[in-house]
């Protein structure tokens, strides 16, 4: 964040996670009141989402039917599947773990 001579107050969307449009991109706004609208991550928060991540990966790795299934799935989704289900780490986790716990 970076503070101009005549006190307005600037902020990237780049490290954002809000639910916004400009969320993740590398564009400045001005801050109403000088206080940023920014949502970031606490590094407990994405701790916790990179270990159910991981978890997910281990168990989808131990199951080549799942794997192929993501694969085939994602070949025909993957943006919209980022965009509506995996676009935070909490998401992603949880996205990878219902493909890593199907029954195929």
């Amino acid at each position: 964040m970076k503070t101009l001579k005549n006190q307005l107050v600037y902020d990237n969307c780049r490290n954002c996670k809000s639910k916004c449009e400009h969320a993740g991109k590398d564009r400045e706004f001005i801050c109403r009141g000088g206080i940023s609208c920014k949502v970031t991550y606490a590094p407990e928060d994405a701790e916790k989402a990179a270990k159910v991540f991981i978890a997910a990966i281990k168990e989808i790795a131990a199951k080549p039917e799942n794997l192929e299934n993501l694969k085939n799935y994602l070949t025909f989704h993957f943006a919209e599947w980022l965009n509506k289900y995996a676009g935070t780490p909490e998401g992603m986790a949880e996205e990878m773990t219902q493909f890593a716990k199907m029954d195929i």
